[in-house]
Parts: C-alpha cells; structure tokens; sequence
C-alpha cells in the first residue's frame, strides 16, 4: 500500500468503513452484503481490493474512464448545430433517419432526445389526463332541471359551513330554487322538489334522463315563465 491521496464518495466511504469491519471480524459477508445491499461475491472482491490496496480498492476500475462507444465530441457539436440551424422543424425520428443518410452519423432517437431536449428542441411531453366525457346543455330553457348540493362557507366566518341545495335550469343555469341547510339530506331535497314541481308541475315516472314532468292540475303544461311549451325532465 502507498501514502497516495485518494478521495471517495460518501457512498464509497461507507463501502470502506464497512469492509473494515469485515476484516476486523466484526460483521460476516452476509452481513456486510446485506448493510451495502450487494452480493456476497461483490463484497469478497471489495474487500479482497482494500486488502491490496487500501481504500483505493472500493473505487470501481472503471470509474473516470470514458465508455469505449461514447460518441466524440466533435462529432456532438456537429449534430447539435445541425439539429439548432439546417434541421430545427425535424423531430427526433426524423433528424435520426436524415443524419445517418445525409451525413453518416448514426445515431438512435433517444440519444437525440438526450442532447436535444435540454437545448429546448422538440415538443413538450403532454400528459393525459383522466377522459371525462362532457354532457352538452340543452339547447332551450326549460327542457331539463338540475338539483345538486354545494357545500360551503357560504356565510359569516365565524359561523359554520352550510350546503345549498339549488334546483336551476340546465340550460342557461338560471336558479330556479334553493334551500339552505347544515348538510344535504333527502329531506332538504324533497323539500326544494315539492316547492319546484308546485310552481312547475308535478313529477310522473322515473325514465334514464331524471323524472317526467307532467301538467298541473290546471291541465297547463309546466315550463319556466316566458319560454315556448316544453316537457322538461328533473335530473340530479
């Protein structure tokens, strides 16, 4: 062993402190393969390098050397010139297919995206978020109610949160009527249908959309003041 200044990671450090145990007899290879998470026989030729040549032994051989098929650097300035200047609207497939005919540079898309992306080219990555298919509104007013619950602090600060329970028109969202209560219940909801339907008509049978709406016992119709005659359903 030799006096030479070596300098570890703090990863490397704890390689070494814990080989010194295994030398020291302190801990098995099991143990000190279990506390560095590697294999056994990873942690007999670490500790069989420390043993030759001290803590410069759980440096890994290759640690500094360039990967033998790292592509020059020259040949990196090239492409990043061509890819800023003569092919700035090529996307990776494409700049990879053009520099291997072109110019004879074969390189693969995702090295590309390595060099390219931090340099500001090609699109951003779009993440997809959850489908959520949309139900149009109904193109008049009238044909369909709505009746849903909102929780909020819709008063004083001081006072406790409370749930408005609001029947509105679905197409032009016009409130119709509402109630307000601590929370929503079927009976708050029973209680703005029973106003609604006595001002717009009474419910009949329940179909896919909500309820039907039938006449009153006027024998009018029911729909909202000033709108053309409709049959418009209650859905929640």
């Amino acid at each position: 062993m030799d006096n030479q200044e070596v300098r570890l990671t703090l990863e490397q450090v704890n390689r070494y402190e814990v080989c010194k145990r295994l030398l020291d007899g302190d801990i098995t290879n099991k143990e000190a393969a279990k506390g560095l998470r590697l294999s056994v026989r990873q942690v007999q030729r670490i500790k069989r390098r420390i043993e030759q040549q001290g803590a410069k032994g759980v440096i890994h051989g290759n640690t500094g050397r360039e990967p033998p098929n790292k592509t020059p650097q020259p040949v990196r300035d090239r492409v990043l010139k061509l890819a800023e200047k003569e092919y700035a609207d090529y996307n990776f497939s494409h700049l990879a297919d053009t520099l291997a005919e072109e110019h004879k540079i074969v390189l693969s898309d995702e090295t590309l995206r390595l060099w390219l992306r931090p340099q500001g080219h090609g699109r951003p990555v779009r993440r997809k978020g959850k489908h959520r298919r949309r139900r149009k509104r109904k193109a008049r007013e009238g044909q369909m109610l709505f009746l849903d619950g909102s929780p909020h602090q819709w008063f004083d600060p001081e006072k406790p949160p409370c749930c408005l329970i609001l029947a509105s028109d679905d197409a032009t969202g016009k409130p119709l009527w509402g109630k307000f209560q601590a929370e929503e219940d079927r009976d708050g909801c029973f209680e703005v249908c029973y106003h609604l339907f006595s001002r717009f008509g009474l419910p009949a049978s329940p179909n896919r959309s909500g309820v039907q709406c039938l006449p009153d016992s006027s024998s009018k119709p029911c729909s909202v003041p000033n709108t053309p005659v409709l049959w418009p359903t209650i859905t929640r």
